[in-house]
């Protein structure tokens, strides 16, 4: 039986939420293209989670502060977009995790620690 799958990522901050819809939506957009080009560096072809799975999300602390609802969502999305996990159901995310860190702990702005759990017997 093979190991379970687990990896970190560090990526950029979603963009806050605000402002009109065609300039969220341009936010949006470069902010994935940044993920993306975080995620193929320190990933390189990092398989799909497809079983239930845990998720520690560390939010570097800033001035303004997110709003954690819109970053989590968002976050997930990202990582469901990319195929890297299947669902962000209940039947697959068992666990989320919110911490606020420093610099050391999400040198991006955002780090996520995502590991696959075992298969119930």
């Amino acid at each position: 039986m093979s190991e379970p799958i687990a990896f970190d990522l560090h990526l950029p901050a979603p963009p806050p939420p605000g402002g009109n819809r065609q300039t969220q939506g341009r936010l949006r957009r470069t902010w994935k293209g940044q993920c993306d080009m975080h995620t193929l560096a320190q990933l390189c072809g990092a398989p799909r989670v497809d079983g239930a799975f845990s998720l520690a999300i560390t939010l570097r602390q800033n001035n303004n502060g997110p709003v954690l609802t819109t970053y989590v969502n968002d976050l997930l999305a990202y990582l469901k977009e990319r195929e890297l996990i299947h669902s962000a159901g209940p039947a697959h995310l068992k666990r989320l995790v919110l911490a606020w860190g420093n610099e050391s702990d999400a040198p991006e702005g955002v780090r996520l620690e995502l590991r696959g759990l075992p298969a119930a017997a």
